[in-house]
């Protein structure tokens, strides 16, 4: 993917996360992908997939595997310094955790990127969709760390974002 393509996507999560939640940003990165990508190809937008750019080879294509998951790691081991002993070990054993919310309220956050509301017996009351763009390339532990921590500073736009489903 071009470079700036990269950025600009980067930013936009970043803008999605930090509460800008304006129309404009799902038209950004539609409109820097059809650009970009098409450009690259040396056409106008094509759903068949582009070939690999002059000069990447396999070893490219590696490093950068290589960079991601570095990338991946580092982002599970900075979740993991910010949750306590009791959500490490839950996240261990059962791929979420339980955060207690700005207004008192239980949480489940699930590796696969869902958040649910639990009422006073551990049942889900509800379900939360909450995260960057997919394709964004942002590591899971990266997003489970941005639902934690805008549960407990700042509840108010985590409602305000998230689609939510009453069960």
């Amino acid at each position: 993917m071009p470079r700036a393509c990269t950025d600009a996507a980067t930013n936009t999560v970043w803008n999605c996360w930090s509460g800008d939640t304006s129309s404009s940003t799902t038209g950004l990165i539609w409109d820097i992908w059809t650009f970009d990508v098409a450009e690259s190809c040396g056409s106008s937008y094509n759903p068949a997939p582009c070939p690999m750019e002059a000069g990447e080879t396999r070893e490219e294509r590696e490093r950068l595997a290589d960079e991601r998951q570095v990338a991946k790691s580092q982002a599970e081991t900075l979740l993991k310094s910010l949750l306590t002993a009791g959500q490490r070990k839950h996240l261990d054993e059962a791929s979420s955790f339980l955060v207690k919310s700005e207004s008192e309220r239980m949480f489940r956050i699930r590796r696969g990127g869902t958040v649910e509301e639990l009422n006073e017996r551990d049942e889900v009351v509800a379900r939360y969709c909450i995260h960057p763009p997919y394709g964004s390339g942002l590591p899971k532990a990266d997003t489970m760390l941005a639902q934690k921590l805008m549960l407990e500073m700042n509840e108010a736009e985590f409602m305000n974002i998230a689609n939510r489903s009453q069960m």
